[in-house]
Parts: structure tokens; C-alpha cells; sequence
């Protein structure tokens, strides 16, 4: 069956603290040091491009989301509003 397993950052292995999956019985073993990517895949050149929240949105907000698929809204939902949807996830994830 397959388990995560991590390992904690540090200098000499650069790629560690990440989650693998692996199956030790059938000697399989998901990402980690298997080399299957580019490692300028998880460096990003640049941060997500931010709007401060939905009430700023500009046109040229919008006209970036149409170009290029994605917007982030720094602060789209209250402090209030991200607990109680993290809880439903907790619950969802639960059972309940």
C-alpha cells in the first residue's frame, strides 16, 4: 500500500521536504529524486500577478485574466469566510 513519506529540507539534498508516495513492497516510488522534471518547474521566475481585492478589479484586470487564464485576488473572501470553508473541507475530508 502505498504511504507519504518526507524528508526534511536541508542543504546537501535540495529536493527534500517534499511528499513521495511510494510502495515499498512492489519497489515503487512517485516524484521525489526520480529526476522525471526540470527543476525550473517548481522555480518560478515571477509571483501570480494580484489584485488587492474584488472591489479594485480593474479592466485591465480583467483584460489579463482573458490573456492569460488566471487572476489572484489578494483578499477575495474575509478572514471569517476562508475558517468556515476550510472547516467544511475538514468536515468533507471527515465524514461529516
Amino acid at each position: 500500500m502505498a504511504t507519504p513519506t518526507a524528508t526534511p529540507p536541508n542543504k546537501s539534498n535540495p529536493k527534500a521536504g517534499t511528499t513521495i508516495l511510494a510502495d515499498p513492497e512492489a519497489g515503487v516510488f512517485f516524484d521525489g529524486d526520480s529526476g522525471a522534471y526540470d527543476d525550473a518547474l517548481f522555480s518560478p521566475a515571477t509571483f501570480a500577478r494580484a489584485a488587492t481585492d474584488l472591489e479594485s478589479l480593474s479592466e485591465d484586470d480583467f483584460a489579463f485574466y482573458g490573456r492569460e487564464g488566471y487572476l489572484a485576488v489578494s483578499k477575495a473572501f474575509t478572514q471569517a469566510e476562508v475558517d468556515a470553508a476550510m472547516q467544511g473541507l475538514v468536515n468533507l475530508a471527515s465524514g461529516f
